[in-house]
This record gives C-alpha cells, sequence and structure tokens, in this order.
C-alpha cells in the first residue's frame, strides 16, 4: 500500500506541473498573438489616418495616400464624390479593425466603421509604398461582398490582394 502523505505529495506535483505547462501555452499564445497583432498594425494606422482625413475634410490629402494604381483608376474628381456621398466616411466616430493580414507588399483591413448613419462594413487594401517606408490604399469598399470571410481569404487568395482597383 502507498502511504498518503506520498499519494498527496505525488498529487500536488502532478497538479503543480500542469499549471506551468498551461502558463507557458498561454504565454506563448498571447506572444504570439502580440508579434502578429504589431506586425499588422502599420496596416490599421495608415488606414485610420487615411479615414481620419477624410473625416477632418482634407480629401487631397487622403487621396495623396492612396497608391498610384488607385489614383490611375480614380480620378480625385471620383473620388471626391464617394467621399462626399458617402456620409459614415465624413462623419465617423468609431473605427475598428478586427481581421488585419499582410503578405508581402500588400495588406488589407477589415472591420466595421459607424456614424450617424449606422455600422457599415469596411475593408481597405493596402500596399506598401515603392519606398517602403508606408502603407497606401489601393482599395476601400463598404461592401459587405468585399468583407473577407476567412483567414483563406486575407492570406492565400491572389486575387484578393490584387493591387488592381474596383470601383466603389
Amino acid at each position: 500500500m502507498t502511504n498518503p502523505d506520498t499519494k498527496n505529495r505525488l498529487l500536488k506535483i502532478i497538479g503543480g506541473a500542469v499549471i506551468v505547462i498551461v502558463i507557458a501555452f498561454v504565454a506563448l499564445f498571447g506572444v504570439i498573438l502580440g508579434t502578429a497583432f504589431k506586425a499588422t498594425a502599420p496596416l490599421a494606422e495608415s488606414s485610420k489616418a487615411f479615414l481620419a482625413d477624410i473625416e477632418a475634410g482634407n480629401y487631397e490629402m487622403a487621396y495623396n495616400e492612396t497608391s498610384e494604381s488607385f489614383q490611375l483608376e480614380v480620378t480625385y474628381e471620383e473620388f471626391l464624390a464617394f467621399v462626399e456621398t458617402t456620409p459614415v466616411l465624413t462623419e465617423s466616430n468609431e473605427i475598428s479593425f478586427n481581421h488585419r493580414s499582410i503578405s508581402n507588399n500588400l495588406g488589407v483591413v477589415s472591420g466595421t466603421i459607424s456614424g450617424a448613419d449606422g455600422t457599415f462594413p469596411i475593408t481597405i487594401r493596402l500596399i506598401q509604398s515603392p519606398s517602403g517606408e508606408q502603407w497606401e490604399v489601393s482599395f476601400i469598399s463598404l461592401d459587405p461582398a468585399d468583407v473577407p470571410t476567412s483567414d483563406d481569404d486575407f492570406n492565400n487568395d491572389d486575387d484578393f490582394f490584387s493591387d488592381e482597383f474596383t470601383e466603389f
């Protein structure tokens, strides 16, 4: 027969080891999540700066934050018409990007934008500038059909990361 003290000590050792393993996994998960969040932060920052310029009425500045390919497809006048007919962009009070992804020099953020007229899905694709110092908007959409529906849409779909601009 085993001694009850030995049995209790063994259970305490096993319990302690399980707790240490769980803490290690939680810490590792936190480090991985934190690293991913930090790596994609410039996408969200550039997108929020772009939207803040629109909200502040700095339309030319916002247009200048778009990529060359965007500007080849969309004139400033077309951009201005889109912005002025989309009140949630000019009167937003909350922006949240709950999905972010980077693939080489292309990135995408997706989430919601809220204003007086409601909450809408928003997707912004970005391309790294030729200098590599900033992210430029190459696509913006409030169409729910443009919101990535899975991690595969963010990570593996070459068409989704295409730098081609599609109509607002």
